[in-house]
């Protein structure tokens, strides 16, 4: 993918500062999309722009401004078919992490309900991964996928939701120490009717069992859909299932995004009046890169490397 010189620059959009560094990013999430859209287009697999990404090419034509991630969506049975997809068409140096992945060290690297690609620092040199990745020094640039389930307002969800939010509070939120955790932790093997095991699998067992929940409606038999990081607290999150039915292009950046065709629908189950800007929503540290950024910092200064970090970026224009 190319980029003019001119893009990296720093820029001001909506009153925001947008940092060389994470038009970088930018630039390098722009690169892990293409490989898996590029998959996704072989096996006509519908992917489509979501969250953050769908508003900001909807709202922005590109990235929200202060925005550092990229999100995306499949309708379950794709979903389920790009992670059989994932490890054998992925190209030498990108890898799926989270809950399906293949290795311990890439299901922990995910460890969130969800899928992400991500370049591999065991993969890449550092020359070679900024050469790739237009200047980006920091590891795992990456994209996140989710899945869009099959929703149906009978008790049937009454009782799914509930133990959705009890596998969630186990792995995001009760200390494993704490009385709650224990009783929660039999609560779900009573569910299953399993004994689960003590030890370090338990996180990615849990994960599993988390997603076989969010699949249990089939398409044919539900109206509606639902991502169901809303569903655990707000099934008013439920949109109609034909907003799905086909990709629509917008522009985005310097390239066109695929969007679903009911994505008014879309938004507005999730941002209500999406078109007013919010800024500072984001659910992790802006940016992304923080902490590795510290780290670089160090190792240039005990190197005995005079220039800036942003300077060795522009090594890689």
């Amino acid at each position: 993918m190319k980029f003019d010189k001119s893009f990296f620059q720093t820029e001001i959009r909506c009153d925001f500062e947008i940092s060389e560094m994470m038009k970088r990013a930018w630039a390098a999430e722009l690169e892990v999309y293409e490989v898996l859209q590029t998959i996704c287009d072989k096996h006509s697999l519908k992917l489509f722009a979501d969250g953050g990404t769908l508003l900001g090419a909807v709202r922005h034509k590109g990235f929200i401004p202060w925005d550092d991630d990229m999100d995306f969506c499949l309708l379950r049975e794709d979903y389920n078919r790009l992670i059989e997809l994932l490890p054998n068409e992925l190209p030498a140096g990108f890898v799926m992490t989270g809950m399906y992945a293949t290795t311990k060290r890439l299901q922990d690297a995910g460890d969130v309900h969800h899928l992400r690609v991500i370049a591999d620092e065991e993969y890449w040199d550092m020359n070679s991964y900024m050469k790739r990745f237009h200047g980006f020094p920091y590891y795992r640039i990456g994209v996140d996928i989710f899945p869009v389930d099959y929703y149906l307002d009978n008790d049937d969800e009454i009782e799914r939701r509930d133990m959705l939010l009890k596998i969630w509070n186990i792995l995001t939120v009760y200390n494993r120490q704490s009385n709650v955790y224990s009783k929660t932790l039999r609560e779900i093997e009573a569910f299953f009717d399993i004994t689960l095991p003590r030890d370090a699998s338990l996180r990615n067992i849990l994960w599993r069992m988390y997603d076989s929940l969010c699949m249990m409606f089939s398409k044919d038999e539900c109206p509606k859909v639902i991502q169901h990081t809303y569903a655990l607290d707000n099934s008013s999150k439920a949109i109609n299932k034909d907003c799905y039915d086909h990709v629509e292009y917008m522009e985005f950046e310097h390239i066109k995004m695929p969007v679903p065709n009911g994505y008014k629908e879309v938004l507005t189950a999730e941002y209500d009046d999406y078109m007013t800007f919010s800024k500072g929503t984001a659910i992790h540290t802006y940016p992304f890169y923080k902490e590795q950024e510290q780290g670089l910092k160090e190792i240039m200064l005990k190197k005995g490397l005079k220039h800036s970090i942003e300077e060795m970026c522009r090594l890689y224009d």
